[in-house]
């Protein structure tokens, strides 16, 4: 079974899920080469550094310094664009699906509240499995972002930080950028958005199984 195919192929409620998931898709490449043609800035700033001296090396050091600086706030800036992309389509796909079975996603604990109804109407089979760390990791990290953009306040950034130690989230999903030792910014990993274009593609596809099991059951 070709996933890709048959998610290029969906369509609910008006809702275009080829075009939207393309462009996401296309939208996060674009900023994983960004995010490469920066690397490459500074591999070739740290080069012209180490090979200069005096008044060359002074000038040589200070931009790669302020390349250093900018790539942190390109991280959280790219990881802002990823979860704001990522975490709506994935409540948009359930609460279409949700929505032909007379349930209304919630505004608060959505969570919660997908795998409470996966469970019940007996979904489960047809979802990715990790489904609950995958969707806890996503929107906990999309409310801290987005509530507090890039820099989050001090006692924020210290309880996130201990929550990725015990959360049991895999280790690679997210990084971080140091200040005097303790984290300063949190950015998901394109380990971790990968992981999460994966879950789409699954989700899409189960919920196109019971869309055609729904169907053939009325026939």
């Amino acid at each position: 079974m070709n996933s890709k195919t048959e998610v290029y192929e969906l369509e609910m409620d008006g809702l275009n899920y080829d075009y939207g998931f393309r462009a996401m898709r296309d939208m996060l490449g674009r900023m994983r080469q960004e995010d490469h043609e920066l690397r490459s800035q500074i591999t070739d700033a740290e080069k012209k550094a180490s090979r200069t001296r005096g008044v060359n090396n002074e000038f040589a050091v200070d931009g790669l310094i302020e390349l250093y600086e900018y790539s942190g706030y390109q991280d959280a800036a790219h990881s802002m664009a990823a979860i704001g992309m990522i975490a709506p389509f994935v409540e948009s796909s359930f609460r279409e699906a949700f929505e032909e079975f007379g349930r209304v996603l919630p505004k608060k604990n959505k969570v919660v509240y997908i795998l409470k109804t996966i469970s019940e109407m007996g979904w489960d089979k047809h979802m990715p499995e990790n489904l609950e760390v995958t969707l806890t990791a996503l929107f906990e990290y999309r409310n801290k972002l987005l509530h507090h953009g890039f820099e989050w306040p001090p006692e924020i950034r210290k309880r996130f930080a201990q929550r990725l130690k015990t959360s049991g989230w895999p280790s690679g999903w997210f990084s971080k950028a140091p200040t005097r030792g303790d984290a300063w910014m949190f950015y998901m990993t394109y380990t971790f958005i990968d992981h999460c274009i994966d879950t789409i593609e699954k989700v899409a596809v189960g919920l196109e199984k019971l869309k055609r099991e729904r169907l053939s059951q009325q026939l």
